[in-house]
């Protein structure tokens, strides 16, 4: 029953959701258009933390795009995120504008949750197992804004069920099952959304170091 309420509520919030863009438009005062080119060009080839694809590079119409990915290293012990993104860079005299969209991520588990596994503790291994649920439960997504919908569903089952069901539960330290099991997937799934945003904020920034210094 929950698993069709689950469903139905994905479909509804899939209408309600656009997908999300990300668009900036930075000044670069008496620099022209062929400069800009330039550096950003010098950007695609310097070394950085992220992987870049170039797709599209036509210099009449000022226009570079890029597929982009990079890996979040500091993810977690037992699983290991990959962020990926298409990042449009648009060039004029004096000024230039990326849009960043299409947002995916790809989660695999680490070699270690996948080893030997005997000799840890109970607590340890409740883990590891929560995070290749989460990697099994996310398996056919691949889409930031589809996680998000997923997000807003999870956090509308968790409204649904009580963190205690009785006063008596509260004092005991007694959680809902159903409740923590739901927070354990927002929790999840905010930790990717928010990895995308920095990883998105991290190339913008990049972006503009070396577009505001051409000796960056």
């Amino acid at each position: 029953m929950k698993r069709l309420i689950f469903t139905f509520m994905m479909c509804v919030f899939a209408i309600a959701i656009n997908a999300q863009t990300m668009q900036d438009s930075y000044n670069v005062e008496n620099t022209s258009k062929d400069e800009l080119w330039r550096r950003a060009k010098e950007f695609c080839l310097s070394r950085h933390d992220f992987t870049l694809n170039a797709t599209t590079s036509d210099k009449e119409i000022g226009v570079m795009v890029f597929n982009v990915e990079k890996e979040d290293r500091h993810f977690s012990t037992y699983s290991e995120l990959s962020i990926g993104f298409t990042a449009k860079v648009k060039i004029e005299n004096n000024k230039y504008s990326v849009e960043i969209y299409d947002g995916t991520f790809s989660l695999k588990p680490t070699s270690q949750a996948m080893g030997d596994l005997s000799f840890m503790p109970s607590e340890v291994l409740a883990m590891i197992n929560d995070e290749l649920t989460f990697i099994k439960d996310t398996y056919d997504d691949k889409t930031i804004d589809g996680l998000k919908i997923s997000l807003s569903v999870y956090k509308q089952m968790q409204s649904e069920n009580p963190k205690y069901r009785k006063p008596k539960d509260e004092k005991k330290g007694k959680v809902n099952y159903w409740w923590e099991y739901y927070q354990k997937k927002i929790d999840r799934t905010e930790r990717v959304i928010n990895s995308y945003k920095y990883a998105a904020s991290d190339f913008r920034h990049d972006l503009l170091t070396k577009m505001l210094n051409a000796n960056e």
